[in-house]
């Protein structure tokens, strides 16, 4: 039986909607169901509000990662002696 606040619009359930949160941010959602993830969020508060929470951590979490941390001096050109012999 489903949650008393699980809502069925666009075509497609809350619970769908949120199970499939990380493929809509990743682009790997085919075009159909884009649209009517897209359509739900549109008329439902609660998962707009809930996906843009998430959207928001997920983007945080995407730019710390690509933020590289400066390698030592030290410690890189003994990786490069180590990458030229071999060794």
């Amino acid at each position: 039986m489903p949650p008393p606040d699980e809502r069925n619009i666009g075509g497609i359930s809350c619970f769908a909607v949120l199970a499939g949160l990380s493929d809509y941010l990743d682009g790997a959602l085919d075009a159909h169901t884009v649209d009517q993830v897209n359509a739900h969020i549109l008329g439902c508060d609660q998962c707009r509000r809930f996906g843009a929470a998430f959207a928001a951590i997920i983007a945080c979490l995407r730019d710390d990662l690509r933020i590289a941390e400066p390698l030592d001096p030290g410690v890189r050109a003994r990786l490069l002696a180590r990458l030229r012999t071999g060794t």
